[in-house]
């Protein structure tokens, strides 16, 4: 018989006796068993005799149906169709310790001690089901990271199913694992990591994203080019290292302070890479005068050959790279006759 429980008890089973002989004793006895074993109570009903004219003659409370208990867990690993006794799990509680992650049923046997391993003469509980998620750990990566201004980097965090960023500044995607930060300043982002299938459900990651600062890069030139000077000296400051280009009117590309000697006007470039790695970009325009036509050259009239350094040397002075050759003749006063020079 199942009946339900009230908040307004009753008689919910009343039973005759008859054909009682007088001066003799009898024991009258029922066995109900709490269907919500969850609880662990025992049902909470009291068991009255009465005679025949309404007299109660004896009153008794449920008790345990056993004089002394024997327990036993018992867990399946498939759905219930098979059940294995858990060693050492032998009281009314047991303490699950840590498992593969999967999901199993668990049930408690009760029996008359000595009886427990009788199938006959134990009873079962309900079962339980036990999801054992899977352990997990969170984590960014990179876990430490510097950015240049201006630049960009892609974080990745892992170990959930839902994330969120802060501070959201800056942040592309501030609901995704993972996203593109662009820090202004020197900022700690963190994010927020949800587990819905594993354990623990929620953590917290941390990381600061340090922003270096870009060279401060310093350009000039030693002079502008014209007939009488063919090259210029570059200089550039603020890192330390350098890349030039165009390089091909350049004797050197990859230095600070390169030659360069352009036959028209150029701009030249210079990339400057701190030692942080950052890389900042400067350029300077290198003149060329082409005021002197080509063919026509600086000849002067007159020299002085006495080492005191000024006017000392004689010859044509033109674009260099563009004279193939130069042929000079001069005249003595003293010589009628005028010397070549090739």
């Amino acid at each position: 018989m199942l009946i339900n429980a009230s908040y307004q008890p009753s008689d919910f089973y009343v039973q005759t006796v008859g054909n009682l002989c007088a001066g003799t004793t009898y024991l009258f006895s029922a066995w109900v068993m709490n269907m919500d074993v969850s609880t662990g109570a025992l049902a909470d009903i009291s068991f009255t005799i009465e005679s025949g004219a309404g007299a109660i003659l004896g009153t008794s409370s449920v008790e345990s149906c056993f004089i002394s208990d024997a327990y036993q867990w018992q867990v399946s690993a498939d759905g219930g169709v098979t059940w294995s006794d858990i060693p050492g799990a032998t009281g009314s509680t047991f303490s699950l310790t840590a498992q593969p992650p999967g999901t199993a049923l668990y049930r408690l046997n009760v029996a008359q001690a000595g009886n427990i391993d009788n199938l006959n003469c134990r009873v079962n509980s309900n079962v339980l089901t036990v999801t054992i998620l899977k352990g997990t750990s969170f984590g960014i990566d990179p876990a430490a990271a510097a950015v240049c201004e201006g630049d960009s980097i892609l974080l990745t965090a892992s170990g959930g199913d839902g994330y969120q960023w802060s501070p959201p500044e800056g942040v592309a995607s501030p609901n995704s694992a993972a996203t593109w930060i662009k820090p202004l300043t020197t900022t700690a982002y963190s994010v927020a990591i949800t587990n819905m299938s594993g354990c623990p459900a929620a953590g917290t990651e941390t990381i600061t994203l340090t922003v270096n600062p870009d060279p401060k890069i310093s350009v000039s030139k030693s002079n502008d080019l014209d007939c009488a000077t063919g090259s210029a000296q570059l200089y550039a400051s603020g890192g330390i290292r350098y890349t030039w280009s165009p390089a091909g009117s350049l004797d050197h590309a990859d230095v600070q302070s390169p030659v360069a000697s352009p036959r028209a006007t150029t701009t030249y470039y210079v990339q400057a890479t701190s030692d942080n790695g950052c890389v900042a970009e400067d350029s300077i325009v290198v003149k060329v005068n082409a005021s002197s036509a080509p063919g026509s050259y600086l000849l002067p009239n007159v020299f002085s050959p006495n080492n005191d350094g000024h006017n000392d040397c004689f010859g044509v002075k033109g674009w260099v790279g563009i004279i193939a050759g130069t042929e000079l003749s001069t005249a003595d006063r003293r010589i009628p006759i005028p010397m070549s020079i090739t």
